[in-house]
Parts: structure tokens; sequence; C-alpha cells
């Protein structure tokens, strides 16, 4: 008593495919469409950069200018170098309020 499931003459059963085999790469993209992006892209970015920046450059220079030079000097320019004395006059303010603060 025998049980054969195959004759000797029949192909193999093909195997399924497990994932192993590779995607198919997609179409190439226009290359002026994505450049002109990347240019506008990054053109926006660097707008919005000098948008953040040039206040808080500002906001660091004042700092460093005595109430005369505050006023009378160009806004992005250095002034003389008052930084200790501005802090100095912060901490002193109302018997050293902002230090309590």
């Amino acid at each position: 008593m025998s049980t054969q499931t195959a004759t000797p003459d029949a192909p193999p059963a093909p195997t399924p495919r497990t994932g192993t085999g590779r995607r198919p790469s997609p179409p190439p993209a226009r290359r002026t469409r994505g450049l002109t992006s990347r240019v506008m892209v990054n053109g926006v970015l660097a707008v919005v950069a000098v948008y953040t920046l040039m206040p808080l450059t500002w906001l660091l220079i004042a700092a460093t200018k005595n109430y005369r030079d505050l006023f009378a000097t160009n806004p992005f320019s250095l002034g003389d170098f008052h930084l200790l004395s501005n802090l100095d006059a912060l901490f002193a303010y109302n018997d050293g309020l902002y230090g309590r603060w």
C-alpha cells in the first residue's frame, strides 16, 4: 500500500513570493519643476529667517546702548558698550524689584 502524491513527470509547484522582490522605481521627475520648487522654498525660508533674526539682532544691539545712543544712532550700529551699566540699572530699579519678581 503506497501512496503517491505527485507523478514523477509533473512540474514542481511554484512557490509564493514573500515580498523579497524589488519594487518598481517611480518614473523620473522633471528636473526643471523640481529645481524651481527648491529655489522657491529656499527663498521663502531665507526671507522668514531674516524676518525672525533681525528683531533679535536689534534687541541684542539695543541692550548694549545707553539712552542717548539708543535714540541718536542707527538701530543696527554699535554705540558705546553699556551692557553692564544697563544690567546694573535694571537690577537696582525700585530697590531690586526686577530680581524679586
